[in-house]
């Protein structure tokens, strides 16, 4: 398809967003949200074109930043070392999509291909891939490291003919453009009646700046102001699409779906592959038949870490047992140490009642010793006061007779002997009849 490029937005106008419709109104401190379609706008106003690399070693997308300056971009490191795991991060992610909307043989054009690893594995799988970059260094890095064929500066200077590619993809660069409606127009008029625009690009959710931080979102990671120029929601990138003449497009599961999303867009209806047409379409070729053996492992990885999240929640759950039960074993110590106290106060007590038991028995058998003595000095007394009332009686009744004049005449002489006849006199005068006198006394002997 043919369409009419537009001028790029010039470096010295006021910052506008791409669908020139709507007013900015402030989201953060470095970015202003449309009111029109919702796109996230930096407030960075480069002083030089950012789309072209002149000055390799000074140019804001030149070498350095491939290096030292995509080390400060969260995930990222240096070009180098991507050139290894973006092979097995996001490269046969983004081949195993594309094979769904269009299988080899086709011609693909991959704008910002970095270190051209993704198009290496798309002519592997059986595509005449080519890259795009706009730093001089790293299209001669993608040249030597992996063999991919490399264009050097932006899509609009290369005059490529319509309708040529079956694929355009572009992988994290959306964001970076100064005027994406211009480029991708661009890119439109490149697509065959029948091809495909893959692209990956940030989403902003949506909500406030502080909603988003309140809830720690990871998409916050992508305000990088002076690099992120638009940031657009699902329905900012369909709008887009529209605007470019791309009626038909859907989203598919990104890499990294906690801050991407990833989109397909056709002016034609899109259908996708079974995996059997997929397969068949690869295994025509050696190096398809390695690429398929490549994405059998991708997809095996893909299960293993779904597997993995399926886990997490039951990990919070073994994590909140585990604590449960540190809870309660400290419990446990806890109330063990009281019961061990109260044991030991226990035996105390257990001792102490034995000592006291030993008293009262001892005090017992002393108050049964009391009592005998008691009873017998009862016993004693009684008798006592017996043998004390009958001398009390013999002494009145002596009293009242001669003899006991006798018996103090005869003290003198042997008291126990004279004692001892007195009262047997006594108890012969009680024992015999009294004389009385005539006046009735008794007459004493």
């Amino acid at each position: 398809m043919s369409i009419v490029s537009v001028p790029p937005i010039a470096e010295s106008a006021p910052r506008a967003c791409w669908c020139g419709e709507g007013v900015l109104a402030a989201f953060s401190a470095d970015y202003l949200q449309c009111a029109a379609c919702g796109t996230l706008v930096s407030s960075w106003n480069h002083t030089r074109d950012v789309t072209r690399v002149i000055d390799d070693d000074h140019d804001f997308y030149g070498r350095e930043y491939w290096y030292s300056g995509q080390t400060r971009t969260p995930g990222l490191t240096t070009i180098d070392v991507r050139a290894r795991t973006d092979l097995v991060d996001r490269c046969p992610h983004w081949l195993r999509t594309l094979l769904k909307y269009r299988r080899p043989p086709g011609r693909i054009l991959e704008i910002g291909s970095s270190h051209g690893g993704f198009v290496a594995l798309l002519r592997l799988a059986g595509f005449d891939a080519t890259g795009l970059e706009i730093s001089p260094s790293i299209v001669d890095l993608a040249k030597n490291t992996f063999d991919a064929p490399t264009l050097t500066g932006p899509v609009e200077d290369q005059a490529l003919p319509s309708d040529s590619m079956d694929a355009v993809v572009l992988m994290d660069v959306l964001e970076h453009l100064p005027d994406p409606v211009g480029t991708l127009r661009e890119v439109a008029r490149l697509l065959r009646c029948d091809g495909i625009l893959l692209i990956q690009t940030p989403a902003y959710p949506g909500g406030s700046y502080d909603a988003l931080a309140a809830e720690s979102s990871r998409f916050l990671e992508m305000l990088i102001p002076d690099q992120h120029l638009f940031l657009f929601n699902r329905g900012s990138l369909e709008n887009l699409f529209r605007r470019l003449g791309l009626a038909h497009h859907t989203f598919e599961p990104a890499v990294f779906g906690h801050y991407d999303m990833f989109a397909v867009a056709s002016p034609a209806a899109l259908e996708s592959a079974t995996q059997t047409a997929i397969s068949d379409a690869l295994e025509r070729t050696p190096t398809g038949r390695v690429v398929q053996a490549l994405l059998d492992l991708d997809a095996a990885r893909d299960r293993a870490l779904r597997q993995y999240a399926s886990l997490v929640p039951l990990q919070a759950d073994v994590q909140y047992l585990k604590d449960q039960i540190a809870t309660s074993e400290n419990d446990r110590a806890a109330r063990l140490g009281v019961i061990e106290r109260q044991g030991d106060e226990l035996a105390r007590l257990e001792s102490a009642r034995t000592e006291l038991q030993a008293r009262l028995r001892d005090m017992e058998t002393h108050l049964a010793a009391s009592e005998q003595e008691r009873a017998a000095s009862l016993s004693v007394i009684k008798a006592l006061r017996h043998s004390a009332a009958k001398a009390r009686d013999l002494v009145q009744r002596a009293r009242r007779g001669s003899v006991f004049r006798l018996a103090r005449a005869l003290w003198p002489y042997g008291v126990d002997a004279a004692l001892a006849r007195a009262i047997d006199l006594l108890e012969d005068e009680g024992s015999s009849p009294r004389r009385t006198t005539q006046g009735g006394d008794s007459a004493p002997r």
